[in-house]
């Protein structure tokens, strides 16, 4: 499947914010916010620094439409590596590949 990169931007910009929801300390809560909204009015920034890497690995089409099935075999074979990532209070494994690719689908339904 297919999808534009503006659309999975904001599909990741979305799960970002139900993680950062989760942080429990208050003023790292806020920050993670700050950041997010800073995304948001500029996502431009963050598809800068992401786009040469999602061309080289096939994620990225010549088209500028985002492969989910390449995104997804990314996300499994970086987990594969290291199975946990935490930050800032909360933790992202190979359990929320679905979630978050559901998000940068538009939906909640996780496939």
């Amino acid at each position: 499947m297919h999808i534009s990169l503006e659309k999975a931007v904001d599909g990741f910009i979305g799960f970002m914010a139900d993680q950062v929801a989760m942080i429990p300390k208050m003023g790292d809560r806020f920050l993670g916010f700050a950041a997010l909204g800073a995304l948001k009015s500029n996502p431009a920034a963050l598809v800068s620094k992401v786009k040469p890497w999602m061309e080289m690995s096939g994620i990225l089409d010549a088209d500028g439409m985002v492969n989910l099935d390449s995104a997804k075999a990314a996300l499994d074979m970086a987990f594969a590596n290291v199975p946990k990532v935490s930050y800032f209070g909360f933790s992202f494994t190979n359990e929320d590949v679905p979630v978050l690719l559901a998000k940068m689908q538009g939906t909640t339904e996780v496939a």
